[in-house]
């Protein structure tokens, strides 16, 4: 993931989602979606990497969402959500809207089900570049409590849809020419608004004129994404409301966007309390925001405590203002290395903040109740679920779990493990033993990387299956990142541009990145438990950067490695890129490719230029849209004789979403890890050929 991205998280506001696209083919039918609850006779088993692929979920396993996934019924009484399973026999996604009670042992029910997945693209360089996690799709009741409004794609458009909560048959509110992208309800109940950009018809409409005649090449262009120009993210957005009685349909007043914007549906009431975010520091970086009270009528308020404070995203998660208790309720990560979830009440009335709740466990998307909030909760051995949390006493109460059948698995001991990099900056990974390890056995190790909160699934891309792993005979060191460089030594930097480009300066963050996994890799073996001869890293996007990093600068702690993404160096980077980002990365202190020096100055960083330097078998298996990026690297591994073996995956983006290709990913890493080092091999004659080439690689390796 760009550091960019993560920069715009930092601050005080995201960026807006401008358009919602899917290739992806979603299940009409359902069935099963709802699951069974799991029994003590269950017989218990390790976990596999199809139980990974078929796991329900509520929102992207990406990453959960600062947004909430839920709608609330006007009574308080009922929680609405879209629950989602990956079926990789057939390669599609079912996604189901269901509603379930709030009160303990409510049973839920599914309304609708159906509809292609909604990818969540990111307006990055000015340009809709869809990365593969998927929209989180909150549904809005009406004020009547009788019908849900969620969004719905069929046939290439992504439109309203209306579902009657006592069951029935669903249809379509809009049809509109182009996606809508979000929807809330007007007072009354009769009407509802919808954001959609109409100028997407036109934009396209004059790159196919252009196609005729030829494109030209400019910033439009990412040529490691698409070979025709990339729709532009200033495309203006429009809203509209439409009386669902009637289908009429009209331009939506200021107000009304303001709702919209502002996430609200019936509720809204705007004479209410609402908080803002203000920079403390504005001229510094790394910026600190505090929690102020603003509107209701009243003059804005500071909140002082210090539970109030710190870099958004980083620190301040979430934050909701309670009108029963005349509270702020914040939702931040604290600890070491920011590693665990820490709920706080702030009272505008006396000042004073109490922390009602502290966890390691990754909790968010919470939507605030009248005494409660409902999250998403994932825990390091239990993927996600549906929790209350009672915000007077910080009691957790499991509304619903999608995955009992979960608790019957074995996933081996996990154990948290606090380090420093050698700059100093602390982080944090999860160690995983095999499910009945005997003590006295040296495991292997595989690192996976870069975020380790919340459940052990497949680190960042869910493509390193982590329990499997386990399950295989591998110890597993799952590595959050440690903060970026500018966080060193407590420094303050004028801006963000001047923070990016000390850490750019001679791969000052790379190498803090690579000292943070060796340390991390040395603590871990320092418990006796690990063959130090036998360890191997993973990674996707940030990830894989550190991945090839160490190949080229420390060659010898690594005997295996597997990325998902390559390579982001030299001319893939600056040239494949497209220009706009070919200027960027110079603006941020990227060596040019092409002045005198080029080679050295790009030689850490590039397996290009360092092959030679690389001794472990890498595995890639990469994005139709992406593996451009890595032929450069592929082809001087291939040239220099190393031991290397590519795979590219049709139709997917730099996170991959088809069921199909995340269950062979996960096979084919687990292949790897065990063909390399526990000498063992699938003899499923369809993977005949994997292993001839295999053996090939591993002579190669051998070979003076």
């Amino acid at each position: 993931m760009h550091r960019g991205v993560l920069a715009v998280l930092a601050g005080v506001l995201c960026v807006l989602l401008a358009t919602q696209t899917s290739a992806a083919t979603g299940r009409a039918n359902c069935k099963g979606i709802l699951p069974v609850e799991a029994t003590s006779r269950t017989p218990q088993r390790d976990v596999s990497a199809d139980d990974l692929a078929s796991l329900r979920d509520l929102s992207s396993a990406a990453e959960l969402p600062l947004e909430t996934p839920f709608g609330v019924s006007p009574d308080g009484r009922s929680l609405a959500f879209v629950l989602y399973q990956g079926e990789p026999t057939d390669n599609q996604v079912c996604r189901a809207l269901v509603v379930i009670p709030i009160a303990r042992g409510g049973k839920p029910r599914v309304l609708d089900s159906g509809g292609d997945l909604i990818l969540a693209p990111s307006i990055f360089r000015n340009l809709v570049q869809p990365s593969g996690p998927w929209a989180t799709n909150t549904p809005h009741w009406s004020p009547d409590g009788r019908t849900i409004a969620y969004l719905k794609r069929i046939d290439g458009v992504t439109q309203v849809w209306l579902v009657p909560v006592k069951g029935g048959h669903s249809w379509p509110a809009t049809r509109s020419p182009v996606d809508v992208e979000a929807v809330a309800w007007l007072a009354g109940g009769r009407e509802l608004i919808f954001r959609s950009r109409p100028g997407r018809l036109s934009e396209r409409q004059k790159l196919e004129q252009e196609r005729l005649s030829g494109y030209r090449y400019d910033d439009r262009f990412v040529p490691g994404r698409s070979n025709e120009p990339l729709p532009t993210g200033n495309v203006p957005a429009e809203y509209s409301a439409i009386d669902v009685l009637s289908d009429g349909v009209r331009s939506a007043l200021p107000s009304e966007i303001a709702r919209l914007n502002a996430g609200i549906d019936h509720d809204f009431n705007p004479s209410a309390r609402a908080i803002s975010l203000r920079p403390e520091q504005p001229a510094e970086w790394p910026t600190t925001s505090r929690i102020w009270l603003i509107g209701g009528g009243q003059e804005p308020l500071r909140c002082s405590a210090n539970a109030c404070a710190g870099q958004y995203y980083r620190e301040l998660v979430s934050f909701w203002w309670h009108a029963a208790s005349q509270e702020v309720l914040i939702l931040r990560r604290e600890g070491p290395a920011r590693s665990s979830t820490a709920l706080y009440r702030w009272s505008s009335r006396t000042g004073r903040s109490i922390r009602i709740l502290s966890s390691e466990d990754l909790i968010a998307g919470c939507r605030p109740l009248d005494e409660a909030l409902v999250c998403v909760r994932e825990t390091s051995t239990t993927p996600q679920h549906i929790i209350k949390i009672d915000i007077a006493t910080g009691r957790i109460e499991t509304l619903f779990d999608p995955n009992p059948e979960f608790r019957r698995l074995r996933k081996g001991k996990v154990t948290r493990l606090y380090w420093r990099n050698d700059l100093g900056l602390e982080t944090f990974g999860d160690l995983v033993l095999p499910p009945g390890y005997k003590e006295g056995q040296k495991l292997p190790l595989i690192v996976v990387q870069y975020r380790s909160r919340g459940f052990l699934r497949g680190g960042v891309g869910d493509e390193y299956p982590i329990f499997p792993f386990a399950a295989h005979g591998h110890a597993v060191l799952s590595v959050e990142r440690s903060p970026f460089y500018d966080e060193a030594g407590g420094k303050k930097w004028r801006s963000f541009e001047d923070a990016e480009r000390a850490g750019n300066a001679n791969w000052s963050d790379r190498w803090s990145s690579l000292s943070s996994v060796r340390n991390g890799v040395k603590l871990a073996i320092a418990t006796g438990l690990i063959d130090p001869t036998r360890v191997g890293i993973t990674g996707l996007s940030d990830g894989a950067t550190t991945a090839r990093f160490a190949l080229i600068n420390d060659p010898d702690l690594f005997a295996a490695a597997s990325v998902s993404t390559c390579c982001a160096d030299g001319d893939p980077l600056m040239i494949y890129g497209g220009p706009a980002i070919a200027r960027e990365r110079l603006e941020m202190g990227f060596p040019s490719v092409f002045a005198d020096g080029a080679t050295k100055a790009w030689a850490p960083i590039s397996l290009r230029i360092s092959a030679a330097k690389v001794r472990a078998p890498v595995l890639m298996q990469l994005a139709d849209r992406e593996f451009i990026g890595g032929l450069e690297a592929y082809t001087s591994l291939k040239e220099h004789d190393k031991p290397v073996d590519m795979y590219v995956f049709d139709d997917e983006y730099h996170m991959k979403w088809q069921p199909a290709h995340r269950l062979a990913i996960y096979n084919r890493n687990l292949d790897w890890f065990d063909f390399w080092f526990l000498g063992r091999r699938d003899l499923s004659s369809a993977k005949a050929e994997q292993y001839r080439i295999w053996d090939l690689l591993r002579e190669r390796q051998r070979s003076p």
